[in-house]
């Protein structure tokens, strides 16, 4: 007996041991595919803002014939350093000599000579020769008090009337010669630190490129001219594809990618992505990133062919960046697309050439893609979302276009305003289709499911709903109820009010296998369940989860509807066959445990999946009621909800005491416009109710509808 205890204890030790492993193992697994994903997609936005497609010759030579046009890929600053130095060296040469000049006295010098001695004196006139074309500051080491702050230095134009030692000395007395002394030196420190300071202030000579523009055109003899630039061009590229360089733009899209991930996981609240979330959202940032650089290439072309006369950032406006925002809006929350518009609007920015300016003008539009396409449930309303997003681009670039009027070089002109705007508009619409194209092969890639496609479930001609009308009428009937009460729940709450409804739908579908071992199909009132044992009637009420689920994938259901399938009812226990089997006298029934008469679960994962269950269970429990007032369809709203909470269902679904308070007054509001009492109306004068009968005329207080927005629940 020891050591069956012994052996038993060491078997159930190492089940455990090997569920920890491997549970160990599969998140290990998983964190490092996570953290892979995440390097890959670093290193792919990285490519696609650096990298060039725009071909250089290997052998530049004067004279060389190019046979195809040369353009810009993207945004170039070509430096010409020899430029650059001559400018620097004039600048440095035009900076003036410093010379100190003392013009403190002794206290004791003569009177006589001190007009003299205030004069600037210099030791020989061999330290002027260099300064007479040019001229020298006096740097005033002592000057006057109250002297004005513009006076502390003087130019000098004519070096040659600065007096020298000898100059001084001349016609007057020996014994006044000794005050003679120089005053005026030449001070190598300053001079040099203001000739480094005025060749730093000179800018770098530069040649600019947009993307898209010519450097050299097909059919072009190179000069020297051109060869000097190509050969900038390709020592500018040289500095940019250095692995150094390479690796800070890398350290910079990881941080900026991850630290802005990182924040919204921890403070924002809805922020839930799941893994296929990341991965659409990595697909999304990439796809977008190509349209760019392939536009900015092909922009060039564009404004040489047609749109010369206007800026050439106007037709920037145009390229949809902010569709990415509006396609994932499509699938996820409003947290997932703000976090989105972000990260998109800094790489589009960094894309363009580090531009500020564009950067704002995508954030700004990607906010109000995602704010237009929320709730899309028909074609057109992309089109309308991709109206609105282009007026408030219009907007956007009407703002940064009189922003950059207030420069004094900058001159308003009307046809470039009007451009910036009409191209600004043109993304917009641009933005809705790239969603009209690339949402079907979201849904078919990724197995999402728009709103769009929700309504088409939502046909009542879908064989599905078909089907369950004619085996299954009261399931049908049940589904519609449920339907009704789950949307106007998630109105209530903010969820998702056309998933709900239609996920009622289907959520019962599997009933349709067996329909007659269901109340609500049972038009014989035969109870079939009498003849089976409580444990088998746990397994066929429990058999429609996994029937409908087969049903739902033979039909090929949307993802988040099959989940619904097994989560509308959780890990609840089915009572009454409990209870009946705890009751019975056989005792193979006594030693059933609880988990054989539970659904299989999941618990609800989303909000729209908690409220459905709670739509569920509140229909079943108010339909059954014999009597349906309204105090009593309140109180037992009120009871399926704590039953629910109290049992953790709700733990998962993300579902606030506020939200349960909130679902409350929704089911309650619904179902008594359902089950209202109606005033019986007869031919003559009506009847005279008995004592203490209700005749449905009551005040609100006498019926307890009073009550309805008093519903209290547990604290968590």
């Amino acid at each position: 007996m020891k050591r069956q205890i012994i052996k038993g204890w060491k078997d159930f030790l190492g089940e455990i041991h090997r569920s920890d492993f491997s549970d160990l193992a599969r998140f290990k697994e998983s964190a490092a595919a996570g953290w892979a994903g995440f390097v890959l997609f670093c290193i792919a936005v990285t490519w696609l803002t650096s990298f060039s497609v725009s071909h250089l010759p290997e052998n530049i030579r004067v004279g060389q014939l190019i046979t195809r046009d040369i353009r810009a890929d993207r945004s170039l600053s070509i430096v010409n350093q020899e430029e650059t130095e001559k400018d620097r060296k004039m600048a440095s040469i035009s900076v003036l000599p410093v010379f100190d000049y003392d013009e403190s006295v002794p206290s004791d010098a003569p009177e006589k000579i001190l007009p003299l001695l205030l004069k600037p004196i210099i030791s020989s006139k061999e330290s002027l020769v260099p300064y007479l074309d040019t001229g020298i500051v006096l740097n005033r080491v002592h000057p006057p008090e109250n002297i004005r702050a513009d006076d502390k230095e003087l130019a000098i134009k004519n070096v040659s009337k600065i007096l020298t030692v000898e100059q001084a000395k001349a016609g007057l007395p020996k014994n006044l010669q000794k005050w003679i002394v120089p005053n005026t030196t030449f001070n190598l420190r300053e001079t040099e630190a203001r000739r480094l300071a005025a060749m730093r202030s000179v800018k770098e000579k530069t040649v600019n490129y947009q993307a898209g523009d010519f450097i050299v055109r097909a059919r072009t003899k190179l000069e020297p001219k051109d060869v000097e630039l190509l050969e900038m061009i390709k020592k500018t590229r040289g500095l940019e594809n250095t692995p150094i360089r390479f690796l800070g733009t890398l350290l910079f899209v990881a941080l900026a990618v991850g630290g802005t991930f990182y924040f919204s996981e921890r403070f924002v609240k809805r922020f839930l992505p799941e893994r296929k979330d990341y991965i659409l959202m990595g697909l999304v940032v990439i796809t977008i990133l190509g349209i760019l650089r392939v536009s900015l290439l092909l922009a060039g072309v564009i404004h040489e062919a047609f749109f010369y006369e206007i800026p050439r950032s106007a037709l920037y406006y145009a390229i949809p960046i902010s569709g990415g925002v509006m396609l994932v809006r499509m699938f996820l929350t409003a947290e997932v697309s703000l976090v989105l518009a972000v990260i998109l609007s800094l790489l589009a920015g960094i894309t363009v050439g580090s531009s500020v300016n564009y950067t704002t003008y995508c954030l700004i539009s990607c906010i109000a893609a995602g704010s237009a396409i929320a709730r899309a449930d028909h074609r057109a309303a992309i089109m309308k979302a991709g109206f609105y997003t282009g007026l408030v681009n219009a907007l956007a670039a009407l703002g940064l276009h009189l922003l950059q009027i207030d420069r004094l070089e900058s001159v308003f002109q009307w046809d470039a305003l009007m451009a910036h705007l009409g191209f600004a508009m043109l993304g917009g619409l641009a933005a809705a289709v790239f969603v009209l194209v690339a949402a079907p092969i979201a849904e078919w890639l990724l197995d999402y499911t728009t709103d769009i496609k929700l309504l088409e479930l939502g046909n009542l001609n879908h064989p599905l709903l078909k089907e369950l009308v004619v085996r299954a009428p009261g399931t049908y009937h049940h589904s519609h109820m449920v339907g009704m009460l789950a949307e106007a729940a998630a109105e209530a709450v903010g969820a998702n009010p056309l998933m709900a409804r239609v996920s009622a739908y289907y959520h019962d579908i599997g009933k349709m296998k067996i329909p007659a071992y269901y109340t609500e199909n049972d038009q014989a009132q035969e109870n079939r369940h009498e003849q089976l044992t409580p444990h088998m009637s746990a397994l066929i009420v429990a058999s429609h989860v996994k029937e409908g689920m087969a049903l739902a994938k033979m039909h090929k259901l949307p993802r988040q509807i099959i989940d619904m399938i097994p989560q509308h009812h959780g890990t609840k226990r089915i009572g009454f066959f409990y209870e009946k089997a705890m009751e019975s006298n056989d005792p193979k029934v006594k030693n059933l445990e609880e988990k054989d008469f539970c659904y299989p679960g999941p618990k609800p994962q989303t909000r729209e999946a908690g409220i459905l269950m709670l739509a569920d269970g509140a229909e079943a429990a108010v339909r059954s009621l014999p009597e349906k007032s309204p105090a009593r369809i309140q109180q037992t709203v009120e009871m399926m909800i704590d039953k629910s909470f109290a049992e953790s269902q709700l733990d998962e679904c993300d579902l606030t005491l506020k939200d349960l308070h909130e679902i409350a007054k929704a089911f309650t509001r619904c179902l008594l416009a359902i089950y209202h009492q109606r005033i019986s109306y007869v031919q003559n004068q009506p009847a005279q109710p008995a004592s203490g009968e209700k005749t449905g005329l009551e005040t609100p207080q006498e019926t307890g509808e009073a009550n309805i927005h008093r519903i209290k629940f547990p604290k968590a």
